[in-house]
């Protein structure tokens, strides 16, 4: 079986197009369309320049901005000139535009690069942990993975450690990778050594104190899904339970974790499903297939890209270039060139002018 890939959903290569950073905005402060605040955003693009739309397919944030991503916990980064911040669903400027990058708030808090460096922000703006870390995840069970301080180890392996809410290491530095909290345990990496001699690295799982769940034993891991973590122990792939016994083993070329209670697996380049026993319950038919989502899993015939349901039914033929799964009722597609979002029946709530 092929080896995991870097944690987090790997992107389709179909999605590398999407424009995300572009020309000059026409002016400072969103331009409102509707008089009542959405209670979701979706990202748009207009000649080049970013705006939002509500659920229903309504402009509500005029497009104006050089980058935008879509709102969560009632706030959406947008790039203003070469720099983020965040507006709210009414499209009022909440933390003025001042980072190199940043990612959507989770549990009240937001991964943002300043000078190369990672740190978090509440809602107001202010700074939850400096922007002193090599690297960092998002908070999850009020605890983020981040990789040691930025510039403070020379010629050293920069270990991963958790901080709490406060900012503060609550599991201190000394796993060589570890992953996000899931189903409040976490895949962390150690590095196993005889004297001081690097033999292997081996997975396990802890608890929000740090101390291990599951011991590690695995030469891969993802993060808990579903009551069940995807791993690899020896030359054999399955899916463990919180106690470390495996309960199902996969003999597929590639396996991902469960999710709407089904797990993709391939073998051949050829996508299907299989349930909690691990019995397939969709065949290996199709070209690429993402995790379910909203109810429904993203897969690609051929070169077009469509959706199904957890029967295999195909609900929405596969006939867009472009697409991506389904999140808060839309997916983002592209049909003939001109990108939208559709609903579940199949039909745009909103489509880029010709």
């Amino acid at each position: 079986m092929k080896a995991l890939q870097p944690p987090g959903k790997a992107p389709f290569s179909c999605f590398k197009a999407m424009p995300r950073l572009v020309l000059l905005l026409l002016f400072f402060g969103p331009a409102l369309v509707a008089a009542q605040p959405a209670s979701l955003l979706f990202p748009i693009v207009e000649d080049g320049k970013f705006g939002f739309i509500d659920e229903g397919g309504r402009v509500v944030i005029a497009p104006q901005y050089q980058g935008a991503q879509a709102a969560t916990e009632g706030l959406a980064p947008v790039r203003v000139v070469n720099e983020w911040g965040f507006i709210d669903t009414a499209g009022s400027l909440v933390i003025t535009p001042q980072f190199e990058t940043v990612f959507p708030f989770v549990e009240g808090r937001a991964r943002v690069r300043l000078n190369g460096r990672w740190g978090f922000i509440d809602r107001a703006g202010t700074f939850v942990a400096d922007t002193r870390y090599a690297a960092a995840l998002d908070y999850s069970h009020d605890r983020a993975p981040v990789k040691g301080e930025a510039g403070t180890v020379v010629g050293l392996t920069v270990s991963w450690g958790y901080l709490g809410p406060e900012g503060d290491y609550t599991i201190k530095p000394k796993y060589s990778r570890a992953l996000p909290f899931s189903e409040d345990l976490a895949a962390v990496e150690i590095v196993k050594k005889l004297l001081i001699v690097r033999t292997n690295t081996r997975w396990g799982f802890i608890d929000r104190d740090g101390q291990w769940v599951i011991e590690p034993r695995f030469s891969s891991a993802r993060s808990f899904s579903e009551g069940l973590a995807l791993v690899k122990k020896g030359k054999q792939w399955g899916f463990i339970d919180r106690e470390g016994t495996f309960v199902i083993k996969v003999d597929y070329d590639q396996a991902f974790p469960f999710s709407g209670g089904l797990a993709r697996v391939s073998e051949d380049n050829q996508w299907g499903f299989i349930d909690r026993q691990g019995q397939l319950i969709i065949d290996l038919q199709f070209d690429q297939a993402d995790d379910f989502s909203d109810g429904l899993a993203l897969i690609r015939a051929g070169d077009h890209w469509g959706f199904i349901n957890q029967t295999g039914e195909v609900i929405i033929p596969a006939m867009y270039e472009r697409a991506r799964s389904f999140s808060d009722g839309l997916a983002y597609v592209t049909l003939d060139g001109r990108p939208g979002y559709i609903n579940k029946a199949g039909t745009f709530v909103w489509r880029q002018a010709e």
